[in-house]
C-alpha cells in the first residue's frame, strides 16, 4: 500500500470516537473513505462516505443518520461544493422531504412526499 492508511480508530478518554476506512485504486490514489461516529455504547451515531476523483478531490459526500437513512449529500466539482441535498424522514424511516441547495445557499428544488399506513407513496410534490 506504499504507506497509505487503510483503517484508523479514534477514541478520547476511553470513549469511542469514530472508525474510518480508506480505499485506493491500483495506482494508490484515494478513491473512497468511510467514517462511522460511535456513541458511548458503541452504537452508530452518524456515518458518512466520500467518493474521490483524480488527485484526491472529493466528488460526493453522503452522511447517514443512526437509522442508516441518508441525512445529506454534498456534490463537488474540482474539490468545491456545488450542491447540497438535505433529507427529512418520518418515524417509520420514510423520506418525507428533500431540499436541494446551490453553493450560494439558495433552494434549487424541494420535494415533499406523503405515505399511506402501509408505507406506500400516495402523493409527491416537487417545487423547482
Amino acid at each position: 500500500m506504499r504507506g497509505n492508511i487503510i483503517h484508523e480508530n479514534n477514541s478520547s478518554y476511553g470513549r469511542p470516537g469514530f472508525k474510518r476506512t480508506y480505499q485506493y485504486d491500483d495506482n494508490y490514489n484515494l478513491i473512497a473513505s468511510h467514517k462511522v461516529g460511535l456513541t458511548y455504547y458503541n452504537k452508530v451515531h452518524y456515518e458518512y462516505r466520500v467518493l474521490y476523483e483524480y488527485k484526491g478531490k472529493p466528488i460526493k459526500k453522503i452522511t447517514y443518520n443512526a437509522n442508516n437513512n441518508i441525512k445529506n449529500k454534498f456534490y463537488y466539482s474540482y474539490g468545491n461544493s456545488y450542491d447540497k441535498l438535505i433529507y427529512q424522514y418520518d418515524k417509520n424511516g420514510n423520506n418525507i422531504k428533500s431540499v436541494r441547495y446551490s453553493s450560494d445557499g439558495k433552494i434549487k428544488s424541494k420535494t415533499l412526499t406523503k405515505y399511506d399506513t402501509k408505507g406506500n407513496i400516495y402523493h409527491r410534490t416537487k417545487f423547482v
